[in-house]
């Protein structure tokens, strides 16, 4: 058996869970980008959005209420202010 430090392991999983949050924000917004497809499209988003809330929720200490918000703004960025608005 291995005694693992509590502050070490922490940081770990703080770091690990801002870059997959990071990853999935740039994923989703990239993806998007590329996939003209309307259904490939809501796909994309339902998934980017499970993972990123199941990210949120199980790598934070973020109650539901926050969790929500951060899942909200997901969805709600990448529809409206979409890479292929800015660059037309």
């Amino acid at each position: 058996m291995y005694y693992f430090n509590e502050k070490v392991v922490e940081r770990i999983v703080s770091v690990a869970s801002v870059f997959l949050t990071a990853f999935l924000l740039v994923g989703a917004i990239t993806a998007l980008y590329w996939v003209t497809n309307a259904r490939a499209r809501l796909g994309l988003i339902a998934g980017f959005t499970i993972l990123f809330a199941g990210t949120i929720g199980l790598l934070t200490n973020a109650r539901r209420a926050e969790t929500l918000a951060a899942t909200a703004a997901l969805v709600l960025f990448p529809g409206s202010y979409s890479m292929k608005h800015v660059l037309i």
